[in-house]
């Protein structure tokens, strides 16, 4: 967003978060069932060119996963997928509060790209396109350190 600073997006995006939930909670099983098999069906598509299917082979082999089919495989998988497992999963990974309303410990990163336009916020940095990198190690320094110097997995 170019007039909200990081922080107001992150706290938007942690109330779509919360209130989405709601609405898994009241989708109905058959809706739940039409979302999960139109997955499926995506995944199960063919290719639509030998470009594309090569693609997918050499990204496998770039990877060093060698699963050749691993969009059937997935299929496979979704159809043992409950709602009670999808919320499990929302709720561990996804959702910013934990049921009694505690900010969940969780790790997300939120980048700000601010533009150059007449439009843009006042009050961002200005700082030299030579000295950019300069910076960037500035800060990501002055992250590390805040953190003790943790590495992140």
């Amino acid at each position: 967003t170019a007039c909200k600073s990081a922080r107001e997006a992150t706290d938007r995006i942690d109330q779509f978060l919360s209130e989405y939930r709601e609405e898994l909670v009241s989708m109905t099983g058959e809706t739940y069932m039409e979302n999960l098999v139109g997955l499926a069906k995506n995944k199960l598509q063919m290719f639509n060119s030998l470009s594309e299917e090569t693609s997918h082979y050499w990204n496998e082999i770039v990877e060093g996963r060698y699963e050749w089919e691993v969009h059937r495989n997935e299929a496979l998988c979704l159809r043992g997928i409950t709602k009670d497992d999808l919320l499990q999963a929302y709720d561990e990974f996804l959702l910013p509060r934990c049921s009694d309303g505690i900010k969940r410990e969780r790790r997300c990163i939120t980048v700000h790209v601010i533009g150059t336009s007449d439009g843009a916020c006042a009050g961002r940095p200005n700082i030299e396109a030579d000295r950019i990198e300069e910076e960037v190690d500035r800060k990501i320094s002055s992250v590390h350190k805040a953190n003790s110097g943790a590495i992140w997995n």
